[in-house]
This record gives structure tokens, sequence and C-alpha cells, in this order.
């Protein structure tokens, strides 16, 4: 689950008090923990191009129910279209978890998208997956076995501002019910603007494998949008 396409500075301060320490050691243990959140929330909020990327409106959701070949082409040309189709359960509950994610993601701000399109392609067509104003979501063949990760989140930005985004999720990992919803959200994470954490658990941990932590709610509530 890597982003490999990514401004405020929000500082959640963890306050921990221990009977008996003198007042000097809590007030080190405060700028501690303030200086390791302000940390943890840069590498969300503002990754390693050290600027806070968003959209400044709901975008569309579109999304491909034809399985599309990941090997077959890249984000700026598109991929080709597989015969396999997912069913209309699959499609559906693959817009709930990314309805309720761009919600969890935006602390609530983006209650839905724009609107939501569904698209069937022909096997053998190419799918193009930067399109401006839209988050195109899909699964796709080979992801995992390519790459060694088992899915992308891709956007295009002009200046802070991001105008296209892809959700790309390895087709076998995505059949995974224990992980499916972790990694839908993930990669959307990135689609919104957000960066991997490395330095404690999150959504946008590529590694901790696990949903939204208190560390998320807080900085995703105060940072989007601003």
């Amino acid at each position: 689950m890597r982003n490999r396409f990514a401004p405020i500075a929000l500082v959640a301060t963890l306050l921990v008090c221990l009977a008996g320490v003198r007042a000097e050691a809590r007030s080190d243990d405060r700028n501690d923990a303030a200086a390791s959140n302000a940390a943890a929330l840069r590498e969300l909020l503002e990754g390693a191009n050290g600027r806070r990327e968003a959209w400044t409106a709901a975008p569309s959701l579109v999304i491909v129910t034809s399985v599309m070949d990941y090997t077959s082409g890249d984000l700026m040309n598109g991929y080709a279209a597989t015969a396999e189709q997912l069913t209309e359960q699959e499609r559906d509950a693959l817009v709930a978890d990314l309805t309720q994610g761009l919600s969890e993601l935006t602390g609530g701000q983006l209650k839905a998208f724009a609107d939501v399109r569904v698209e069937l392609v022909s096997e053998g067509q190419t799918v193009k997956v930067l399109r401006a104003g839209q988050i195109v979501a899909g699964r796709y063949r080979g992801v995992q076995s390519k790459t060694g990760s088992i899915g992308y989140g891709g956007r295009m930005t002009r200046g802070s501002q991001i105008t296209a985004a892809a959700v790309i999720i390895d087709r076998d990992a995505d059949r995974d019910q224990k992980q499916q919803r972790v990694i839908r959200t993930h990669e959307l994470g990135h689609a919104l603007g957000y960066n991997h954490v490395e330095s404690r658990p999150s959504i946008m941990n590529p590694r901790a494998g696990g949903g939204l932590t208190d560390f998320d709610r807080e900085a995703l509530r105060a940072g989007y949008l601003r």
C-alpha cells in the first residue's frame, strides 16, 4: 500500500500525568509528545513534498466494473480492461466502503461524492484512470505480483490542488474480507491527499494494517480542506 505519485501544521498534544513526577519532567513529557505528534501530522498532511494537497470540492467517484490489467499500462496512459467483471454486489460494496471512507477521512466534512458513476468497459479497451474532477476506482490483475504492493492511490495536482485521482487495488487482495475495507480506505486516503505515516499506527501506515486510530480521527477532523 504505497503512494508512488502527495499546508497546514497541526499539533494534537497527548498529556501524560504520572503521580510523583516533578513538574519539570511533566513539561518535558508534554513537549516530547507535542513534537512527536507534530512530526506524525507533517508525515500525514505534507509528506515529502512539504505541502498540503487536497481537493477544493467533493470529487466524483467512478467505479470501473471491468477488472483491469495492471501489467498492460500506467497511470498516465491507462490500463486495458479484461473480460472479468465485478458483480453488482461487489460494485455496491465498493461504493459503500469508499463513501464511508470519504466521510471518515475528511472528518465528516465531505459525506458524499459529487456523484457516483458506474462504468462497464469492453475487454481490451483502454481505460483512462486520471480524469479531471474524478476519483476512478477499480480492481486490477497483477498489482501484487508485479510490484509487491496490494494497492496504490495516485493523484494529479496543480500546485496544492488535486485535480484527478485513482484508487488501484489488487484483485486478489480486494477479495479478502478481513483486509478489504482497510485497503480501500488507505488507498482512498492517498487519492484525497494524504501520505504515509511511518512513525505510529495509522490508517495511512503502510505496515500497520488496522483501521482508523484516535490519532487519525483528531488529525483528519482538523486537517482536511484547510
